[in-house]
């Protein structure tokens, strides 16, 4: 353990840096849901309100007449207005089963089949509404070449983004390290993308001395790789299927050789093989 790299930076202003950014990405999803179904209940009673006062207003409804005791024209009025209670509840009901029997299934997730959501201490995986092409910009692999995204086409990528500096990617690094000697094949890669700046040849030496055999460095050497996808923290993963599609990301350290992570992966890499026309 004495000869891990120190982290240059405080780990917790790092921490504490990016953690109201992060609390607010991974509940995004849930929100917009809440948002919508919330706004169609209320449309639905208001627009049951309208409708009530525009009947009244014109007379289709008659009203009590002031002869009657005030005791009877409290008590009508009173029914009338458990009636129109309810009947703005069962409309604004109705529109909110309607709305979710219309729904697309790809309105707030990559499909309604994906599996229970990958999560760490503090995050969940957040599945994009509409997957979006990952950007096609140029990286710096471990042996010099330059390549981007398009080279994995066809496989399952884990893009994550890290640095040297990055007290959290000291932990992450190993559990990468164990899922690419786990799953790296012809059907899935990890990508383990620095964002430091200068030589690569510093990451290399950063993974090297944590002694992992399997993972492959590649570096953010333009920085544009980081501005088309948001880093809302270090370490964040980016999922992209074999059509180069982004699927969705978690951000913060996640044990990716965990059976709720590996089984998370799988999910894709069987939904990938589905999808692949037969060779």
């Amino acid at each position: 353990m004495s000869n891990l790299p120190v982290p240059d930076v405080d780990p917790i202003a790092v921490e504490v840096r990016s953690s109201a950014v992060r609390w607010c990405a991974s509940r995004r999803a849930g929100i917009y849901r809440v948002n919508l179904m919330t706004g169609l209940f209320l449309i639905g009673c208001d627009l049951t309100r309208l409708l009530i006062t525009l009947v009244r207003e014109l007379g289709l409804v008659p009203r009590p007449p002031l002869r009657r005791p005030m005791v009877l024209w409290i008590r009508r009025w009173s029914r009338a207005g458990i009636c129109e209670h309810l009947t703005m509840r069962f409309i604004g009901l109705l529109a909110l089963l309607v709305s979710a029997s219309i729904m697309p299934p790809g309105a707030f997730a990559h499909g309604s089949d994906h599996p229970a959501d990958l999560r760490n201490a503090r995050n969940q995986f957040t599945h994009l509404m509409r997957p979006r092409p990952a950007p096609l910009v140029p990286i710096l692999a471990q042996d010099g070449s330059r390549l981007d995204l398009g080279r994995f086409r066809g496989k399952l990528v884990l893009l994550n983004f890290w640095a040297t500096w990055c007290a959290p990617c000291l932990y992450e690094l190993p559990a990468l390290d164990r899922l690419q000697a786990l799953l790296g094949n012809d059907a899935f890669a990890v990508v383990a993308l620095s964002i430091d700046e200068g030589d690569i040849g510093g990451p290399i030496s950063f993974v090297e001395r944590l002694g992992l055999k399997h993972l492959t460095v590649y570096q953010d050497f333009t920085e544009r790789a980081q501005d088309a996808l948001p880093l809302y923290g270090l370490p964040i993963s980016y999922l992209v299927d074999g059509d180069g599609l982004v699927l969705g990301y978690i951000v913060g350290a996640v044990e990716w050789d965990s059976p709720e992570a590996l089984g998370f992966l799988r999910h894709y890499l069987r939904a990938g093989a589905t999808a692949s026309p037969p060779g």
